[in-house]
């Protein structure tokens, strides 16, 4: 499993580019040669806590994940994309998009009863709520 983790990363496949072993080593600053990353991905060998931040850092993927310990495996691609997009902004870009997602998404908890709401036809669409009987 976690050969394929790190297979599955290096190879693009939520990215557009497929990176090879040699280019993978020189994303770590070669403090990880192609041949022991091969090894880990064919499962001959596994990457310590060390070696997994290291590749973790250069495959824009979590050490914890690569592992094993961490399940992301739940989520779809776009779910992954977006994941990988928000770590690599800076912190406080980071928090920012949380707070504007996490109030988008209360906003769609609880839907307003379909009797509730109006449109005006004939005029650009808008949606008002009226009171509560």
């Amino acid at each position: 499993m976690v050969g394929e983790r790190i297979k599955i990363a290096r190879e693009g496949y939520y990215r557009d580019h497929k990176m090879t072993l040699k280019e993978l080593s020189k994303k770590t600053k070669e403090l990880l040669t192609d041949r022991r990353i091969s090894n880990y991905e064919q499962g001959i060998r596994l990457p310590g806590p060390q070696e997994a931040l290291i590749l973790s850092r250069a495959l824009g993927d979590s050490a914890a994940y690569l592992l094993g310990v961490a399940e992301e495996d739940d989520l779809n691609k776009q779910e992954l994309e977006l994941l990988r997009s928000w770590r690599a902004l800076p912190e406080k870009e980071r928090n920012q998009f949380y707070r504007r997602i996490k109030v988008l998404a209360l906003a769609y908890r609880e839907p307003i009863p379909e009797d509730r709401v109006e449109t005006s036809y004939g005029k650009p669409k808008r949606l008002t709520v009226k009171p509560k009987p």
